[in-house]
């Protein structure tokens, strides 16, 4: 089995190649999107589920990306600390803590990030003074919602863009086989590596077990040489790897009728 890299291919199969992974993107693209998005909401306190994200794209009126969920106020006070270098008040932080906040979709004709809203319920009996924090947390919202779909756009984009895909195929370093099918190393041949010896000749020629052992090494050798024709590019070398097979086809053959071969 001839195997070949990319680069060796002809023009056609490069493309077919390419369309092929094209078609890959097109189906797996966002899953990686997805994974880093869920664990940006994390570290912010943002607790969402994979099919608590919606988006439309590209360059549709009304495309965005949006989400459901609800926020951990205790993880998203600690980020706005150690992430945004904000300070937070013990009364304020013990207001919002104590205080269930939500996401929620207030209209499903779009899913760009205005679809969707902050909530608050409040658990404290007083009114906290402070209202800021609420602002924050919807600009956080809305944050996250740019990144993810600036993020899937932009990989969307290069799934289709044929010399970027091409690129990726060929850092693949795959090797191929005439029918397309793609290896991470290069598989060996597919030959007959069983050495087969004629039991009736050797009897019926008395040959010796030296003559044995050289006919199941000529063998060997034609084996060897057969291998080296996969990737030989020189004619010169394929003359000689073919001479080679050749002249140990006719010692095999030499042996059998136990005549003394002429050097």
């Amino acid at each position: 089995m001839k195997t070949y890299k990319f680069e060796e291919l002809s023009n056609d199969q490069q493309q077919i190649l390419i369309d092929r992974k094209i078609k890959h993107n097109n189906d797996e693209f966002e899953v990686d999107c997805v994974d880093w998005f869920l664990i940006k909401c994390k570290e912010r306190g943002f607790e969402v589920e994979e099919s608590d994200i919606s988006y439309s794209g590209f360059s549709n009126q009304g495309d965005g990306a949006s989400f459901i969920g609800n926020v951990d106020m205790k993880i998203f006070m600690k980020y706005l600390e150690d992430k945004k270098d904000i300070i937070v008040s013990n009364e304020v932080r013990k207001f919002y803590i104590d205080s269930i906040c939500t996401i929620f979709r207030k209209s499903s004709n779009y899913y760009h990030s205005n679809t969707c809203a902050v909530d608050f319920e409040y658990n404290s009996e007083e009114d906290c003074n402070d209202d800021s924090i609420e602002q924050l947390v919807e600009d956080s919202r809305q944050e996250l919602c740019s990144e993810f779909y600036n993020t899937i756009e932009n990989m969307w984009n290069d799934g289709q863009n044929e010399d970027k895909v091409k690129q990726l195929i060929i850092e693949d370093n795959y090797w191929y086989d005439d029918e397309l099918n793609d290896y991470i190393d290069k598989p060996y041949p597919i030959y007959d590596y069983n050495i087969f010896l004629h039991a009736d000749k050797i009897k019926e020629n008395n040959l010796s077990l030296n003559d044995v052992k050289e006919i199941a090494a000529l063998q060997a050798e034609i084996i060897w040489q057969l291998n080296k024709l996969e990737d030989e590019k020189n004619d010169n070398n394929l003359v000689l790897i073919n001479n080679r097979i050749s002249s140990c086809c006719f010692k095999i053959s030499v042996l059998y009728e136990n005549t003394k071969i002429k050097e």
